[in-house]
């Protein structure tokens, strides 16, 4: 079994609710910058890494304002779109993308999106 474990890139609940402390231990594990902390997850950090919790809440009402009602379940952004910001972001290069093994055919990513979508619904 092969398992991924990225930073971001969707889940379930709202991104504004992820606990605080968790967003700035990312950060200091350097797996979020502190700019993708701001935007994805409304939390303000010092250039120390130290929590503002008066301007995170601002921030956190800001955009929750901004967005409206929060999906139960995020896919986060298209694929090709995380790997075109992959390096800027991370500072590393996109993965590359997996290739079908003749005697293991791979979902369609289009089929995959398609099936997950409708038995959400």
């Amino acid at each position: 079994m092969l398992v991924y474990r990225t930073a971001g890139g969707g889940g379930w609940k709202d991104r504004l609710d992820r606990p605080v402390e968790a967003v700035a231990r990312d950060v200091a594990f350097g797996l979020v910058s502190r700019e993708k902390a701001l935007a994805s997850y409304g939390v303000v950090l010092g250039d120390d890494g130290t929590v503002d919790a008066d301007a995170t809440e601002r921030e956190r009402e800001r955009q929750r304002t901004a967005r409206g009602e929060a999906k139960a379940f995020d896919f986060g952004p298209e694929l090709a779109d995380v790997a075109a910001n992959c390096e800027a972001e991370t500072g590393l290069a996109p993965p590359t993308p997996a290739k079908p093994l003749r005697w293991s055919p791979l979902e369609a990513p289009e089929d995959a999106r398609a099936r997950v979508r409708a038995a959400l619904e």
